[in-house]
C-alpha cells in the first residue's frame, strides 16, 4: 500500500511538472558599431524556487524590431545564441522566443560610440551592502553603501557603466530590483555561470578563487569588442587581479592593499581619488556628496 501511495505521488508530481511554467533570461550585451556581438538567452522549467531544470534542444528565434536575426537550439545549459552586427550606436531591444512553448524574453543591447569611455563596477561588497548568503532571500532589499548611487549617477553622465558580477544569472531579478531601488544608473549587467564545466571553460564558479579568471575573460572580450575600458571598481582580491591583468585602473573597496590598486572604504574618498586621477573631471559629484553629508 505504501509503495502505491509513493507511485501515485510521483505520477502527480510529474504531471504537475509537465504543466510547469517556463522562466528565462535574455542576456545584456554591449559592443560598438560594426563589431559583431553574441546575443544569448537561457530557458528553464520553473518547478519552484529551488528546482529549475534547463530546457534543452528546443528552438529559439531571435528578433530585433520584429525582424529575424537568426535561430538556434538550446544547449545542455538551456542557452541559445546568435550573432548580430549593429550598424549604428544606440540602445536596442532584442526578443528571444522559445518557439515550442511560445515564451519570450527581452534583452538590451547597448551599442556605444568608439569614443565612449566605460567604467566597470562589481556589485556585492562594492555597491551592495549585504552578506552574500542573504542575497538569495533579500537581495532586492540590500542597502547601498553611502553616496555610491550619487557617485555612479554623476559618473554615468560621462561614462557608460558595465556591472560585472560574480553572481549567477539566477539572481537577475533581485539584482535589477536592487539597482532600480537605489536609482543606480542603467548599464549592461554581466553575470557569472555557476554550473558545471571544466576549469578551462571557467567552470567551478562556486569557488570564489575562480572569479578572477571569469572576470578577466569578460574584460578581455569587451576590449576585443572595441570598448574603451577605463577603470574597474570592486571589493575583492580577485577583482584587483582581473582589473590589473586587463590593464585598466583598479579601485578596490577594502582595508587591504593590493598591488596596482587603490584601496578605499568611503565613496567620498573614491570620488577624490577619481578626481585626482582625471577620471572624474567636474565638480558636480564633490558638491553632491558634501551636500548629502551635511544633510545627514
Amino acid at each position: 500500500m505504501r509503495q502505491g501511495f509513493i507511485a501515485i505521488f510521483f505520477v502527480l508530481l510529474l504531471a504537475g511538472h509537465a504543466e510547469a511554467k517556463v522562466s528565462g533570461l535574455a542576456y545584456d550585451a554591449v559592443t560598438v558599431p560594426g563589431k559583431t556581438v553574441t546575443l544569448g538567452a537561457k530557458f528553464e522549467k520553473n518547478w519552484g524556487p529551488w528546482v529549475r531544470p534547463d530546457i534543452k534542444k528546443e528552438m529559439v528565434s531571435f528578433t530585433i524590431d520584429g525582424a529575424s536575426i537568426g535561430q538556434d537550439k538550446t544547449d545542455g545549459q538551456g542557452k541559445a545564441h546568435v550573432q548580430w552586427t549593429p550598424k549604428k550606436a544606440g540602445v536596442f531591444q532584442f526578443n528571444a522566443l522559445l518557439v515550442k512553448r511560445k515564451f519570450t524574453v527581452t534583452g538590451t543591447i547597448r551599442v556605444l560610440e568608439v569614443k565612449n569611455k566605460v567604467l566597470v563596477f562589481d556589485i556585492d561588497g562594492t555597491i551592495s551592502d549585504m552578506s552574500e548568503w542573504l542575497i538569495l532571500f533579500r537581495g532586492h532589499k540590500a542597502r547601498a553603501f553611502p553616496h555610491a548611487p550619487k557617485l555612479l549617477q554623476a559618473l554615468a553622465k560621462d561614462y557608460s557603466i558595465v556591472y560585472l558580477t560574480a553572481r549567477d544569472d539566477s539572481f537577475s531579478s533581485l539584482t535589477e530590483a536592487f539597482l532600480k531601488r537605489h536609482k543606480f544608473p542603467k548599464g549592461t549587467i554581466i553575470y557569472n555561470e555557476y554550473g558545471g564545466g571544466t576549469d578551462d571553460e571557467l567552470g567551478n564558479q562556486l569557488n570564489p578563487k575562480n572569479h578572477a579568471k571569469f572576470k578577466l575573460a569578460v574584460l578581455k572580450k569587451l576590449k576585443k569588442q572595441g570598448l574603451n575600458l577605463v577603470a574597474g571598481i570592486g571589493n575583492a582580491k580577485t577583482d584587483a587581479e582581473a582589473y590589473t591583468k586587463a590593464k585598466i585602473s583598479s579601485y578596490i573597496r577594502s582595508e587591504e592593499s593590493y598591488s596596482g590598486s587603490y584601496s578605499f572604504l568611503s565613496y567620498r574618498k573614491l570620488q577624490e581619488k577619481l578626481e585626482s586621477d582625471g577620471i572624474y573631471k567636474t565638480s558636480g559629484v564633490a558638491g553632491a556628496l558634501r551636500g548629502s553629508s551635511q544633510r545627514q
